[in-house]
């Protein structure tokens, strides 16, 4: 299929110029859209490994260590703000006017 479109590409160019390369290019990519739509359970099948590989050993990892360093942040706020509570909580603000 590739082979023809190559080919009615190259009779295009020769014949047409430019305009017909264009529509050459476009007989190409609607030539590879084919291709995959007929065959797109052989390439689901090889990409699905790969794809659950990327998740398993980058994308899972990179959320998981991205997560614990949020949380740690938010647990350390959370303690600062409960430390800062405590301390002013304890104080005797006397605002009476006398200094």
């Amino acid at each position: 299929m590739h082979g023809i479109a190559l080919v009615v590409g190259a009779v295009l160019l020769l014949i047409g110029g430019i305009p017909a390369l264009i529509v050459g290019i476009i007989l190409l990519v609607a030539a590879i859209g084919l291709a995959i739509y007929k065959h797109w359970d052989e390439i689901k099948a090889f990409l699905e490994p790969i794809g659950q590989w990327i998740y398993d050993h980058i994308i899972s990892p990179v959320w998981n260590f991205i997560k614990g360093a949020w949380d740690l942040i938010v647990e350390s706020v959370k303690s600062n703000i409960r430390v800062i509570e405590r301390n002013f909580y304890g104080f005797n603000w006397n605002f009476d006017g006398s200094f």
